[in-house]
């Protein structure tokens, strides 16, 4: 099941507006009771099913969407109508970019085929945990936003192959993204970064690796011995002779820039 962000002052609102109708509902009491669960708990097996129950009720059902989906329908500028839903649930591709958006909504979990989802230049200063659950996602891009932080769950995107986070003021990166087996290019650059966490060197597959103008990172992790895939290291100025060398050493076949 897919579970819909419905507070819970939105579920006892719509119960209270819409049993007496439900209950003229020609279906029987078992389809009557599933209805109510689905509106009361906010939790929808199917959203054909949902369609189907309700098409007599087009005051409950266009409640029902506007409650569930209303923000992801206004965000991906689809309309608030069965058609607007079916195109939001097989959406893949999502460019929301220089819009000014602050925020993502925690039902962003509904978009599960999208396989990218570019966010660049806008004023997102965090992420949802929800993001985690895009497991069809490739390419992520949050470049030029003002994110201070990273949710954990970002380390489940497991077919995640690009992911860009330059231009933000992170100052510290999950330990989670080193799950990220999949991973190709990681762009880190102009953020607040003090150093890098262990768990990068288990991105075996990581080609590119950008994080210069982090210029608090003096020092590079252990593990980096471990990414014998990686073609080019793009790092800050302030990274000591001694650490460059090192790199070099390590990683002959990677291209080491400034």
């Amino acid at each position: 099941m897919k579970k819909a962000i419905i507070t819970e002052h939105q579920h006892s609102k719509l119960i209270q507006q819409h049993t007496k109708e439900l209950k003229k509902s020609p279906y029987g009491r078992r389809d009557f009771e599933m209805m109510k669960e689905m509106l009361s708990t906010g939790y929808i097996d199917n959203v054909e099913m949902v369609f189907t129950m309700l098409k007599n009720y087009p005051t409950v059902l266009e409640r029902l969407i506007r409650t569930t989906f209303g923000d992801l329908l206004s965000l991906a500028g689809l309309e608030v109508s069965k058609e607007g839903i079916v195109k939001l649930i097989n959406l893949e591709y999502l460019h929301i970019n220089h819009k000014q958006l602050t925020s993502l909504p925690e039902n962003i979990r509904f978009l599960q085929k999208l396989e990218i989802l570019s966010l660049d230049d806008n004023k997102l200063t965090s992420l949802p945990e929800s993001l985690g659950e895009l497991k069809r996602l490739k390419n992520l891009d949050l470049n030029e936003n003002q994110l201070t932080s990273l949710p954990e769950s970002l380390g489940n995107l497991q077919n995640l192959k690009r992911l860009y986070l330059s231009d933000n003021k992170l100052t510290v990166l999950p330990e989670s993204l080193g799950n990220l087996q999949n991973l190709e290019w990681l762009f880190l650059s102009k953020n607040q970064l003090t150093s890098l966490p262990e768990s990068l060197g288990n991105l075996q597959n990581l080609e590119w690796l950008i994080i210069r103008n982090n210029d608090e990172i003096t020092s590079l992790p252990e593990s980096f011995r471990n990414l014998q895939k990686l073609k080019r290291l793009a790092c800050s100025v302030h990274l000591p002779d001694s650490e460059m060398k090192k790199i070099k050493q390590l990683l002959p076949n990677c291209e080491v820039t400034y």
